[in-house]
Formats: structure tokens, C-alpha cells, sequence
């Protein structure tokens, strides 16, 4: 029965180990099921996975990549680019930030610069416009524009972190809690970028709660005095879409805290998600699918009466159309500054090589609004 065998090996030791003919031959017949062909050497590789307890499987192998078998183990398979990121975030677990290596050299940031250079490449706009707003836009609010951005990339760091380890009671509440705060900071975010907007407005609103997305009036108002908002900022427009979405979630959230559902696929093992009642589940699942269509929301109705987000896929979904948010905003403003961007700061690092060092290890997906 012994099919084959595999030799691994660190830096101080090598092991042997038997692979076994029935241990190849159930990834062999899943993949057969889901592509019509036979692919022997992705099921030996599947199966060799799983025998030597590997954590991440690196390989461009669309077969081992597109199968369903993966939910089965403990083995995450990646493309090399995924890996990237999933090590990386298991690095800054550890407290490494990293910006660039070499065989001789690690460049590295502390945990404020890391997500504020995340931020700066998440929303193209941002460094233009805080470098130019300084005489039009209070201190306080471009202190927190930056804030709230860098608090959302680590948000979906913790999270993700909390979703690979097991579900228990304490990773559950934690999880719970870090993504209904992420939500609470997104909306928050949203109504930053009004009052941001409302300062610079020729004749602005004196009344705070006027200012908000909510109020048509004022709307019309900032699109009139800033017309290259129009396509995100009227009524289907996707930041106004997004931002229904969003305060739907967030207002279940004040009224009844959400309830953590275990639920489990066909195949996978058990996971968090987080209940919502029907009609809270039915507004959000009608805004966000007004912006993007056959896209997986992270929400299904896994339950009879109610809906359960799966928190981490939910966010993966939300966050790069928040940005794509702000940033439309921001870009909409920017023409009417009139103030002067200060050099950057020259580094021993090349800035663009590390802007794409930390695009491809926070690997935010890309958005482009109709």
C-alpha cells in the first residue's frame, strides 16, 4: 500500500515518511469530479500536504487551486502572491512589519508608519489631499482621515488572525467585537468625509447634524459646489449605496447586538458568523448587490428567520469599496486646494518600490465604481 514515499528536509533535519495509495486516491477522485480529467500529480501534491502537516501549499496549479478538497484539511493552498500575504500577516502577528528584504538588507517600519503607508497605497488621493488641505481643512480632521484608514487595515489584520484560530467562546466574542467596531468606524468614516466636505464648502452648513449624507438638500448642496462628486454621491451612486449598507448594519448593532451563529459548508470545518434579523440581512443584501454583482457578500441565509455574515468575507467585500469611497471624495476635492505639497521625506528606501511591496503584502483588492 505504500505508493509512494516523501523526504522532507529543514536547516538540522530530514524525515522520510510513507505515502500511501488510498491517501492519493480520494483527492484524485474529487478532482476527476470537479474537472472531468484525471490529475495525478496534483492529487500525489494534495495528499502530500496534508501527510506532512503543511500550513500553507504555495503552487500555480489551477486544479489543487480551484478544488473544493481544501476544505477538508488543515492546509491552506495559495498561489504565490496569496502566500505572500497570509506570511506577511503572520509576520506583523509577530510585530514584523516589513517593507522590503534582500539577502543582506530587511527594511522594516514601525506599526503606525506600516498601515499609514497601507493607507496612503489603499487610497491614491489621500497623501495629495492632506499634503494640500492644510489651509482649508481643520488639523484635527486630517489627523483623523489618516486614523480612521489606518485603524480599518488593522482591524482586518486582527480579524483575519481571529478567524484562522479555532472557534471557541473567547475568539468568537473577539471576532464579534472587532468587526462590529470595524463597521462602526466605517460609517463613522463616511460621515468624516461629509463634515470634510461641508468645511469646504463655499457657504457651509452651521449645523452639524445638517451635514451628513442623509440630508438631500445638503447633498445637492456639496455636488452643486463640487460636481465631480455626482457619480458616487448621488442617490444610486455606489458610495451612497455603500453607505446605506453600511448604517443598516451598524444601526442592528445599536438596537441588538449580534448574535454569534456557528454554522459549517458541505465540507468545511465549523465557522463564526454573525446573525442578523431577515429584514436587516434583506436592505443590506439590496444595496451592496446595486454595486457589484455575482460577488461573494460574505452573507447567506443560513438561518430561518435571519442572515449570517461571515465577518472576515463581508469585510474583504466592504472595505475596498469604502476606500474606493473615500477616495472618489477626496479626488473630488482636491482641484479646488489651493495650498502646496511638501516634498517627501527621501528615504534609504525607494518609495515606489515600497509602495508595491506593501500593495502586494496587504492585498487589498482594487475597485473600480462604475
Amino acid at each position: 500500500m505504500v505508493a509512494y514515499s516523501v523526504t522532507t528536509a529543514t536547516r538540522t533535519t530530514v524525515v522520510h515518511r510513507a505515502l500511501l495509495a488510498d491517501q492519493v486516491l480520494m483527492p484524485g477522485w474529487v478532482l476527476t469530479e470537479e474537472t472531468g480529467a484525471a490529475d495525478d500529480a496534483a492529487a500525489r501534491l494534495i495528499a502530500t500536504a496534508h501527510e506532512i502537516g503543511v500550513d500553507i501549499l504555495i503552487t500555480e496549479r489551477k486544479a489543487v487551486l480551484d478544488t473544493e478538497f481544501e476544505d477538508r484539511g488543515n492546509c491552506r493552498f495559495a498561489p504565490p502572491l496569496v502566500a505572500l500575504s497570509l506570511i506577511a500577516l503572520y509576520l506583523r502577528s509577530a510585530g514584523e512589519y516589513i517593507l522590503a528584504a534582500s539577502s543582506g538588507f530587511i527594511g522594516t517600519a514601525h506599526r503606525r508608519g506600516f498601515y499609514d503607508r497601507a493607507a496612503s497605497r489603499a487610497i491614491p488621493s489621500l497623501d495629495t489631499f492632506i499634503g494640500l488641505a492644510g489651509e482649508s481643512v481643520s488639523a484635527t480632521r486630517l489627523l483623523t482621515i489618516t486614523r480612521r484608514a489606518r485603524a480599518l487595515i488593522e482591524a482586518r489584520d486582527r480579524l483575519a488572525l481571529l478567524l484562522s484560530e479555532p472557534s471557541t467562546d473567547d475568539v468568537a466574542d473577539a471576532a464579534e467585537a472587532t468587526f462590529t467596531h470595524a463597521l462602526v468606524d466605517m460609517v463613522a468614516f463616511h460621515d468624516l468625509l461629509a463634515r470634510v466636505v461641508n468645511e469646504m464648502l463655499p457657504s457651509p452648513e452651521p449645523l452639524a447634524f445638517r451635514a451628513k449624507w442623509q440630508q438631500e438638500k445638503w447633498r445637492a448642496a456639496a455636488i452643486a459646489a463640487f460636481p465631480e462628486l455626482h457619480d458616487a454621491w448621488r442617490d444610486d451612486g455606489f458610495a451612497m449605496l455603500l453607505n446605506k449598507a453600511l448604517r443598516a448594519l451598524r444601526n442592528e448593532i445599536h438596537d441588538v447586538a449580534a448574535v454569534t451563529a456557528p454554522f459549517r459548508t458541505k465540507w468545511g470545518p465549523p465557522e463564526m458568523g454573525l446573525a442578523f434579523h431577515e429584514r436587516v440581512g434583506d436592505k443590506v443584501l439590496i444595496a451592496v448587490r446595486g454595486i457589484a454583482h455575482n460577488t461573494d457578500l460574505g452573507i447567506a441565509r443560513f438561518l430561518a428567520d435571519g442572515h449570517a455574515f461571515r465577518p472576515l468575507v463581508f469585510f474583504e467585500f466592504a472595505l475596498p469599496w469604502l476606500f474606493a469611497s473615500v477616495h472618489a471624495t477626496l479626488a473630488a476635492l482636491v482641484p479646488s486646494l489651493t495650498g502646496e505639497v511638501r516634498p517627501a521625506a527621501i528615504g534609504i528606501l525607494d518609495t515606489e518600490a515600497v509602495g508595491e511591496v506593501v500593495d502586494a503584502i496587504i492585498n487589498i483588492r482594487v475597485v473600480t465604481p462604475k
